[in-house]
């Protein structure tokens, strides 16, 4: 005897709400099938949430709002690089920052920009150990 299949019924507009925003904020598929089950109470099928994303009714959507996200994203302040590196240029710069808070400063900030590489020898660039060593050295007077 074979097993009937039961008939899924239609999603209602909160749960393909929660798939949109879910995809929109590009959570993995498990997540979002994880997420949907804990809210809902009922299971989604990965491939249920792949035609959501693939679908050409949806896609705009999803791509609004995650025009919306990368723009709520960039009103952070911490979300800002400049911010950021001004943020820690003014600890660099107040006579209280300890020289070992002054060196991972400058570490974080150098890893940040991304302007200095891990490995000298594979681009010629100062290693972040070196550009730091040489900016916490003490100067020498020229006496």
């Amino acid at each position: 005897m074979r097993k009937r299949r039961q008939k899924q019924r239609k999603f209602t507009a909160s749960e393909i709400q929660l798939v949109i925003r879910l995809l929109a904020e590009w959570a993995p598929l498990g997540e979002i099938v994880a997420e949907f089950e804990s809210v809902f109470g009922r299971k989604i099928s990965h491939a249920n949430v792949q035609r959501y994303r693939d679908s050409p009714k949806w896609r705009p959507e999803i791509e609004r709002l995650r025009t919306a996200l990368v723009n709520r994203i960039s009103d952070i302040p911490i979300g800002s690089k400049f911010w950021r590196l001004r943020k820690r240029q003014q600890l660099l710069d107040s006579p209280l920052a300890p020289m070992g808070e002054q060196r991972q400063l400058l570490l974080d900030a150098a890893r940040e920009t991304g302007d200095l590489s891990e490995k000298r020898e594979l681009t010629g660039k100062l290693t972040l150990e070196q550009l730091v060593a040489a900016a916490t050295e003490p100067e020498v007077d020229g006496e």
